[in-house]
């Protein structure tokens, strides 16, 4: 039998966390991996300097946080945190790590909710002259929840809370996490960045996204009708 020397491909789980309506990354986290295995390769997690600036005046100004600020941290901690850098820095670490590593994919969990957060923090933070909303346009984004489509294990609806409306189980992350992966979905970016990967690692690799979280819902309960029909109460209005 030949020996391929091809390399499994290699992914990068990404998240972040925003603050405000306009979406301004304050937290963000990726981890390379293995598709096939799920070994994570590289991790890391960055606070982002401007952001968190933006976020310690708003809370002077006004005596309470900003929309969306969590509150398991302080502001103005986080300011003296190492690992609190200039957008430009984090930036640029992240298009460096998927070029020495040779990443084939971004995958997230509402990926485009990512991406939208990432280049509207680059667009208000980025040094002069080096604004480039299409810095990620030549790599492949992958929705998480396509590969739930075929590849969540049987009966797991069972476990899963469902929308009222539709009948389907919610792929919200916030349920999954803690009934299929037993973690907490805690809106910490590198967290929640294992934590998709521990999901992703459920599935068979079976890619079938159509699109947004919901119509993978949708299709997930068309493959799996029997499994996803839950005769219980617990639903999500």
């Amino acid at each position: 039998m030949a020996i391929s020397l091809q390399k499994n491909p290699r992914y990068l789980m990404l998240d972040t966390e925003t603050i405000y309506l306009q979406k301004q990354v304050y937290e963000l986290a990726f981890v390379v991996f293995d598709a096939v295995t799920c070994e994570a390769i590289y991790k890391t997690r960055y606070y982002i300097r401007e952001t968190v600036e933006s976020a310690a005046y708003y809370f002077i100004r006004n005596k309470r946080t900003p929309i969306y600020w969590p509150n398991r941290l302080n502001a103005l901690s986080v300011l003296k945190d190492a690992d609190c850098v200039l957008w430009e820095l984090a930036k640029n670490q992240l298009m460096s790590v998927i070029s020495c590593y040779g990443v084939d994919a971004i995958i997230a969990h509402n990926v485009n909710f990512d991406l939208s957060a990432i280049y509207s923090t680059n667009n208000k933070y980025a040094s002069d002259n080096t604004e480039d909303t299409a810095f990620l346009s030549h790599i492949e984004k992958l929705e998480l929840s396509g590969y739930f489509v075929y590849g969540l294990p049987s009966m797991t609806a069972y476990n899963v809370p469902y929308k009222a409306k539709s009948g389907c189980m919610t792929f919200k992350a916030d349920f999954l996490v803690p009934l299929l992966a037993n973690g907490i979905q805690a809106h910490d970016a590198l967290g929640d960045c294992l934590n998709q990967l521990a999901l992703y690692k459920l599935t068979k690799g079976d890619y079938k996204n159509k699109g947004t979280i919901y119509a993978n819902m949708i299709a997930h309960h068309k493959v799996k009708h029997n499994d996803n029909k839950r005769l219980g109460d617990s639903s999500l209005d």
